[in-house]
């Protein structure tokens, strides 16, 4: 006959194993569930990322390395192949969107030079629709766009590439095109501090990104939960950041100014998106920071009014650049500014 204590010892492993039973039931469950719930993420898509939607691939804004003249890379074609749209355009001998067989003319008057990102080397626009070449084609054959703008870039990367190759460009006039997205880039690589050699290094980001990278339920923690932004902000440390880009690129342009003021014009258009984006209206704080020598074309209040209206006719919806009728305007808008028609 069993004795009382080895009864208890008995009823004892039966219930601790009946609490693993249980404990593994609920782990199975919150299991099952988070697979499920990640499943629906993922199918619903609406934590993709902006690469994530246009080039199936997740990029991070931070700790990228690469080399500071990435856009030597195109050695005579650039290849477009996004989501909604695939095609190339023929480069010149620097890498930039230009005809290869085009040359300055010494009877050319105004000779523009056009920095900026993928909105100023024309994504979304095919070959000749780009906008600084809009912008030559609706002025006077003694005038010349040309087209410097280069994907990701930003003013501290296309002030330096001019002191150390664009100014031997024959040129009169240098146009600097900034949208918010420069000040959202100016949070993941800082200003002059991201040159290290012939490379650029960049912030690092959260410890926490790798997981991002992978979970779409992590995800809806961060932004949902958190309130983080794609780089892992909150709006409050976004807009302080934001002042920080405004007052960082307004000194580059600055010193640019004091550098070659005298050698050439200076412009500066800012340029809103042309979808909706409440929170990037920010940009036109940048005007009494800026020397009052230097011409601004503030495209936020006549473009910005138009392209609410228009939203979906003069760009991509996906990728979110210009089409070939957006960057006509674009293009119409700077020139109504600086040549005054």
């Amino acid at each position: 006959m069993i004795s009382f204590k080895a009864y208890l010892k008995v009823k004892k492993t039966m219930s601790f194993r009946l609490l693993l039973k249980k404990a593994g039931f609920l782990f199975l469950m919150l299991v099952g569930f988070a697979g499920l719930l990640e499943i629906s993420l993922r199918i619903w898509g609406g934590l993709k990322t902006y690469p994530e939607r246009n080039f199936n691939r997740y990029e991070s804004m931070y700790n990228q390395q690469p080399p500071l003249y990435y856009f030597e890379d195109r050695k005579d074609t650039i290849f477009y192949e996004q989501a909604e749209f695939s095609y190339y355009c023929l480069v010149d001998s620097m890498g930039l969107r230009n005809d290869p067989n085009r040359l300055i003319k010494p009877n050319d008057q105004r000779v523009f030079l056009f920095l900026g990102d993928s909105f100023t080397e024309g994504v979304g626009g095919f070959c000749g629709k780009d906008m600084p070449s809009q912008f030559e084609a609706i002025t006077s054959q003694d005038t010349v766009a040309i087209n410097a703008g280069i994907v990701g870039s930003d003013p501290f990367f296309q002030t330096f590439w001019y002191r150390d190759t664009f100014k031997s460009f024959p040129h009169h006039e240098v146009v600097f095109v900034l949208n918010d997205s420069d000040l959202v880039e100016f949070v993941t690589r800082g200003g002059n501090e991201r040159f290290r050699g012939q490379t650029v290094q960049y912030k690092k980001g959260p410890w926490f990104e790798v997981v991002y990278q992978y979970s779409h339920t992590v995800r809806a923690i961060v932004h949902g939960l958190l309130g983080q932004n794609h780089i892992f902000l909150t709006r409050q440390n976004m807009e302080a950041n934001r002042s920080d880009a405004l007052h960082a690129y307004a000194q580059c342009i600055n010193a640019f100014y004091e550098e070659f003021g005298d050698l050439v014009k200076i412009h500066v258009v800012l340029q809103p998106y042309p979808f909706e984006c409440p929170d990037c209206q920010g940009l036109p704080e940048i005007l009494p920071l800026l020397d009052e020598d230097i011409h601004v074309v503030n495209l936020f209040l006549d473009f910005g009014r138009e392209l609410q209206k228009n939203q979906g006719s003069l760009s991509w919806s996906v990728d979110g650049h210009f089409n070939d009728a957006g960057y006509r305007r674009f293009a119409e808008y700077i020139h109504r500014s600086m040549m005054g028609t």
